[in-house]
């Protein structure tokens, strides 16, 4: 670590994650210090220092694999007795330690007090699992605004809210006050998401759709259903004719011939008004006690 608001000929570093500091100098005059280099996965000894004294620039190597000797041990074994490694979960202390950014996320470092140096070739086990979502998982939408610090999201009154969108495909977004925080992974959190409503235009042109198929449904069925009707009555009556004329065949002279009975009376019989159809007897069915 290193002063970056002035000149300076030394620097400070510490092998127990900041328990304790030690001056180095790297310098033999003073220069303003723009920035220290490590290699991406932190775990070099290895460091460059650059900025520059007057008008000169000034570049610094500096190598503390000499310091410590011993490579660590035990990585595949954090937070046993006789690792150099432990797990740590980093968290801003809003849940109880134990999740941020809707993930509790843990990772093997070397112990503090362990006087050892991590291989470059060290790969660092990550254990990750999402957490439940809680209302810190979410930040306040475009006009609403927390009251109180932790209070629940409400609407601001002084807000300008944009009209609905012009365009819409199936379903369109309503706020209930809160957003997702970017870059958050927690699982649930259906209370705070935005509720989804079908399109206006959307709707409406379903609706007709709809309408109309119910209109054609039952204009069909009542087409349908007359005609049956229809038949089935034609059928009845043709039924009954049949029964009050006979087999079709002409029981009755027909007009101008002389043979044969004119009518049901001259021909001397009766109708049996017991039946739905009607039934001609004559004299022979009466004397055999049919009546």
């Amino acid at each position: 670590m290193a002063y970056d608001e002035g000149a300076i000929d030394s620097v400070l570093y510490s092998w127990d994650q900041g328990m304790t500091w030690r001056l180095l100098k790297i310098s033999e005059s003073p220069f303003q210090i723009e920035n220290v280099i490590i290699e991406p996965e932190a775990v070099s000894q290895k460091f460059i220092v650059y900025g520059w004294e007057d008008s000169s620039g000034v570049l610094v190597y500096l190598d503390f694999s000499e310091l410590h000797t011993r490579e660590c041990q035990g990585h595949d074994a954090p937070d046993s007795k006789d690792s150099d490694y432990e797990t740590w979960t980093p968290s801003d202390g809003r849940t109880g330690g134990k999740c941020l950014m809707g993930h509790k996320i843990a990772y093997t470092r070397r112990k503090r007090e362990a006087q050892c140096y991590i291989p470059e070739a060290h790969e660092r086990m990550v254990f990750l699992e999402n957490c439940t979502c809680t209302e810190e998982d979410f930040e306040c939408d475009y006009g609403f605004t927390r009251k109180v610090e932790g209070g629940p999201c409400v609407a601001d009154k002084d807000a300008v809210i944009p009209p609905p969108p012009t365009t819409c495909q199936d379903f369109q977004r309503v706020s209930k006050g809160y957003r997702r925080v970017a870059g958050d992974t927690c699982v649930g959190g259906e209370q705070w998401d935005p509720v989804l409503f079908p399109c206006p235009s959307v709707l409406g042109h379903h609706y007709g759709k709809i309408i109309l198929i119910i209109l054609l449904i039952v204009v069909i069925a009542l087409v349908i259903g007359n005609f049956y009707h229809k038949v089935e009555w034609m059928g009845d009556v043709v039924h009954r004719v049949k029964g009050w004329f006979g087999d079709g065949r002409g029981r009755y002279r027909p007009i101008g011939d002389d043979h044969g009975p004119a009518s049901a009376l001259e021909d001397g019989d009766e109708f049996d008004l017991d039946n739905d159809h009607a039934h001609l007897m004559n004299d022979n069915e009466r004397g055999n006690g049919n009546i």
